[in-house]
């Protein structure tokens, strides 16, 4: 019995332990399987850890490439939560709110002419794009389009606002300078025109005088003329003749030298016939004084001959007004023994004169003030007939070089 209860016992024990073992080893396997899993959510963690990761140097990446300021702002205390490379380039250091960033303040924006955008926003839970002066680092203000977007939260209520701005100072000054250019081209507009009315109306009065002294004044002149001569032959004595023949030859001088120059500088009738023969008029004029030559183009000649109208009258009186002042220079100051004037067939709508002596020529240093007084040597009168025609009248000149008058003007004018 003893030895039978032994046996049984021994048995037993064994068996116990078996199932220890058996136990150890399951839960061996299950804790390997735990450690497995855990490993696996470990990697899985830290593969999502490196997702966010690149996500986040991606959104940084992308917001610090924008050239423009990008900042994302707390709606309750306006704290700056998230701001690109730019945005931290542009206000002062260590600026943590939008307001000290960009307005170098210690309170948010307020009033018509710095809207608050956070405020619209909040209000109308809408993006909103205001307009305002910022002011950079270094003191310096900008013109900014301020653009806010609302970030709502679960409540829906504006949690953040994300902010961008774009910088308008160079395309306001790009417009304000395209408002003063234009300004300054209506201007100049207003002067051509102002100066073409001011010739138009010198050339209008010159010509009613020229045709009243070679009408009404000149015509009684020759009819004084006619009775003198008859007085003078019917006279009773020869010392009468003598004081009547007197007063003839003395009218007769007012007449030819005084009346009729005077007739042809008031409105030279002879531009009618073209402008070739009204240079050469006033190349008649001074050949006494000094050489004279003009120099032409064979073909223009034919056409001006065959087209009296070929350049316009407004045209030729201008042409013919900067050639006689040009000469009246050159006999007055000059000191030249020969002038030269040349004038080139019309070519794409454009007449060109040249009026140039061998004279001891002047500095503009020497002429300024005259010529900002209107008083030198009629340079600002040629200048102004030149460009009342839209055209330019070019004046060269060195001392010892002589003197060189390049006229530029169109052919026709619109209403001539």
């Amino acid at each position: 019995m003893d030895v039978t209860q032994s046996a049984a016992s021994g048995a037993q024990e064994m068996k116990n332990e078996f199932k220890t073992k058996e136990q150890l080893f399951k839960e061996y396997e299950a804790l390997r399987r735990r450690l497995a899993k855990l490993e696996n959510s470990q990697k899985r963690h830290r593969q999502v850890e490196e997702v966010i990761r690149e996500q986040n140097q991606l959104f940084k990446s992308t917001i610090d490439s924008l050239p423009y300021p990008f900042f994302v702002i707390d709606a309750n205390d306006y704290i700056i939560k998230i701001a690109n490379s730019t945005a931290r380039q542009t206000g002062p250091l260590g600026a943590s709110t939008c307001y000290a960033l960009t307005h170098n303040k210690s309170k948010p924006c307020s009033g018509r002419e710095h809207i608050c955008p956070l405020k619209e926003v909040k209000k109308t839970k809408k993006p909103v794009t205001v307009e305002h002066i910022h002011y950079d680092r270094d003191g310096n203000h900008r013109n900014v389009e301020v653009h806010g977007y609302p970030i709502i939260d679960d409540n829906g209520s504006v949690g953040q606002m994300v902010v961008y701005n774009l910088d308008l100072t160079e395309h306001r000054r790009a417009e304000e300078a395209r408002v003063d250019q234009a300004a300054a081209l209506a201007r100049a507009k207003e002067l051509r025109q102002s100066q073409q009315r001011i010739v138009n109306v010198q050339e209008t009065l010159r010509r009613s005088i020229a045709r009243q002294l070679h009408g009404s004044v000149q015509n009684r002149l020759v009819v004084l003329l006619h009775q003198l001569t008859e007085l003078e032959q019917i006279a009773s004595s020869e010392g009468l003749a003598g004081k009547l023949g007197n007063m003839r030859r003395e009218l007769l001088d007012l007449l030819e030298r005084h009346v009729r120059p005077i007739t042809h500088q008031l409105y030279p009738s002879i531009i009618r016939r073209g402008l070739i023969p009204a240079l050469e008029s006033l190349g008649d004029q001074i050949e006494a004084v000094v050489t004279f030559d003009l120099k032409l183009q064979e073909n223009f000649v034919k056409q001006e001959s065959a087209n009296h109208k070929l350049i316009s009258e407004p045209v030729k009186l201008v042409a013919y007004r900067i050639a006689e002042e040009a000469l009246t220079n050159v006999v007055k100051y000059a000191k030249a023994s020969e002038v030269i004037i040349s004038l080139e067939q019309p070519q794409e709508g454009w007449l060109c004169l040249m009026v140039k002596d061998n004279g001891q020529g002047f500095s503009f240093e020497s002429v300024k003030t005259q010529i900002s007084n209107n008083s030198g040597f009629g340079l600002s009168g040629m200048r102004e007939r030149g460009q009342s025609l839209h055209g330019d009248v070019e004046i060269i000149s060195a001392l010892g070089e002589g003197t060189s008058v390049n006229v530029r003007i169109p052919v026709t004018v619109k209403g001539a």
